[in-house]
């Protein structure tokens, strides 16, 4: 049941300017960290710094949201399919 609401939700919670700006700073983030480092490490190190930064949500911002993560996995999915290979 989660599963189904979070993914019918996903399209409307996607549109809101702070999902944009997570998809923005991670496909950014790793177009830069994949100049710096091999592949893998960079998507590793782009997708826990987004955990981490939803971790600091959780104690001292907005909450921890699955959402921003996923916003986060598109930015790096974009970056991977428009900018690196």
């Amino acid at each position: 049941m989660f599963a189904t609401r979070f993914l019918l939700a996903i399209p409307k919670e996607l549109g809101k300017e702070d999902r944009i700006l997570h998809v923005a700073w991670s496909f950014w983030l790793l177009l830069l960290a994949a100049m710096l480092w091999p592949l893998p490490v960079a998507v590793l190190t782009v997708f826990f710094t987004g955990i981490c930064k939803e971790i600091w949500d959780k104690y001292y911002g907005s909450g921890f949201c699955f959402y921003d993560l996923t916003g986060n996995c598109i930015g790096m999915l974009l970056a991977l399919l428009l900018g690196i290979y």
